[in-house]
């Protein structure tokens, strides 16, 4: 598999595209483990030793089982990294930029294999470098899944195209998919999708389109059903999805009613209007990504339930401006219609049309799925670069665009430096998570506790600080509760935070919705807080 005078001319701009990805993430380094990290990294006893890591190949994803999730790769990546530096997060962030810039080198190659001129691929691949709403994917340890996948479906793809040359190319692109499958289930998209950009790309009649590469396709199917029943064998009846998901991740779950009368959930129909009205979201967060979240869970993002609602219609026009494109395109733009047409395809693996994911929204899932997006864009730009008089237009937004994407990703790192920074931006730009505001009580509770055991302060000045940070902590616990009453820890929390502060009232009624939830019996947590009330309480009434 000797590399040909093509791919020869195309390492200068893998090698532009590889730099300019890497540059963009240079102050992703020195982050704290945050959020999933926790639980998959730090605490997974899975990748300390060897039994662990073969652990990885027969469990799921998470220690829980629940979640339906199988990848091991990525698993293994983590120990590989743990092997390296341990808890120093410096290796994984090591890894994730080089995964990525090893995306956007791919991108360029699969866009040239496609039949993307030069200016065309690069565009599209320095677009993908350094646009911001890969930040969770990249700078988020855990997000490692989507980078790693995304690096190998675009291989996978592009020696897929290159296969009927010979030279090994089918034996890459076998190896790049189970890879690519075994980082996260997402990839089973390519079975579909594959075909689908041959159909678009290729010339002449459809059996000479699809023949060259019929072996590709046998290939990939052969591979998903290998990797469906090791995935059915490993994970058993949640192979097929989460066991439960609560409204809190994913308010299109079906409709219940809880402990305390509160209804959630959609029924069939508003899961489908609400699918649809997501495409909106995508559109947002590609065309103009300045607003970035960790979070869209319950109630930042809620189900559509009426034709009456705009981001219905938004979403409608932006999945339906992208399917008319690839068809409209197909003749004039065959490679941006395939551009679009992969996107679709994507992203339709993620979405909430079958039955509820674990997740109602995150950008993470926008990684793969936007080299579709940018390659239709790429190719605009080539097409207006080639007219002369658009020309100094053309390369001027193009330059505009690559700063701003890059300035948004180097200013969005940050918001992962560590579990304040990271809910404390999620709170700001996510108000309605209960999630949010409930995570960032919590830590200014444990930041209150830090304070109290401090003995390099005076006792009044600790006990100053520590009550305004419990203030806060309060604050941001009540406004969680306020929205999504349902968690009967965090109604336990909250009541013994305000009995601190001496808000009997309102610890009163939290513990109360936790004794509801957990149907008249509480936690030894609970019965403690319990106690503590009934004390203050007698000697309020004395």
């Amino acid at each position: 598999m000797s590399p040909s005078p093509s791919a020869r001319s195309a390492l200068p701009p893998c090698l532009l595209v590889a730099a300019v990805a890497a540059a963009a993430y240079l102050n992703a380094f020195g982050h704290e483990f945050v959020y999933d990290d926790l639980p998959l990294v730090l605490w997974n006893e899975r990748l300390r030793s060897w039994q662990g890591l073969l652990e990885c190949f027969a469990s799921s994803y998470w220690t829980d089982g629940n979640t339906g999730l199988y990848r091991p790769l990525t698993l293994l990546s983590f120990a590989l990294d743990r092997a390296v530096s341990g808890e120093a997060t410096w290796s994984y962030a090591a890894t994730n930029v080089l995964l990525h810039a090893c995306t956007s080198s791919a991108a360029f190659w699969w866009a040239r294999e496609l039949g993307a001129r030069k200016p065309a691929a690069l565009a599209t691949a320095l677009l993908f470098a350094v646009h911001p709403v890969h930040t969770e994917a990249v700078t988020w340890v855990a997000g490692r899944a989507e980078v790693l996948c995304g690096a190998c479906a675009l291989v996978a793809l592009a020696a897929h195209r290159r296969a009927p040359q010979g030279g090994g190319w089918r034996l890459l692109s076998g190896l790049a998919f189970s890879a690519a499958l075994l980082a996260k289930e997402h990839a089973v998209a390519l079975v579909a999708v594959a075909p689908a950009l041959d159909l678009f790309c290729g010339r002449g009649s459809l059996r000479k389109r699809l023949s060259p590469r019929r072996g590709g396709y046998l290939l990939f199917a052969a591979l998903t059903a290998s990797y469906l029943a090791l995935r059915a064998w490993v994970l058993g009846d949640a192979a097929w999805g989460p066991r439960y998901v609560v409204p809190l991740d994913n308010p299109l779950v079906p409709r219940v009613t809880s402990l305390l009368g509160n209804t959630y959930g959609t029924t069939a129909s508003e899961r489908l209007l609400s699918a649809v009205a997501l495409w909106g979201e995508h559109l947002r967060l590609l065309c103009w990504p300045a607003r970035l979240s960790a979070d869209y869970s319950y109630a930042q993002w809620l189900p559509v339930r009426s034709l009456g609602d705009a981001r219905l219609w938004i979403g409608a026009l932006a999945l339906g401006g992208c399917a008319a494109g690839a068809l409209l395109l197909r003749r004039r733009a065959p490679v941006a219609a395939a551009g679009l047409a992969f996107l679709l395809g994507v992203c339709a693996v993620s979405s909430q049309v079958l039955r509820p994911t674990g997740t109602v929204y995150a950008e993470r899932l926008l990684y793969l799925p936007s080299a579709g997006f940018l390659l239709w864009v790429g190719c605009a730009f080539d097409r207006a670069w080639r007219r002369c008089r658009w020309r100094a237009a053309a390369s001027g937004a193009l330059v505009l665009s690559l700063s701003l994407g890059a300035a948004r990703t180097w200013l969005r790192n940050p918001a992962w430096t560590n579990r304040r920074t990271l809910w404390e931006e999620t709170v700001r730009t996510s108000p309605q998570s209960a999630r949010a505001h409930g995570n960032l009580g919590l830590l200014y509770l444990s930041a209150a506790e830090g304070i109290e055991a401090r003995g390099d302060l005076p006792a009044s000045r600790r006990e100053q600080v520590a009550r305004a940070l419990t203030e806060r902590a309060a604050q941001h616990l009540a406004r969680s509760l306020e929205i999504y009453p349902e968690r009967a820890g965090l109604n336990v929390t909250y009541a013994e935070t305000a009995l601190k502060l001496g808000r009997l009232a309102e610890a009163r009624q939290a513990l109360e919705r936790a004794r509801r939830l957990g149907r008249g019996v509480l936690s030894p947590e609970g019965a403690r807080v319990a106690t503590l009330l009934s004390a203050a309480t007698d000697r309020e009434s004395r």
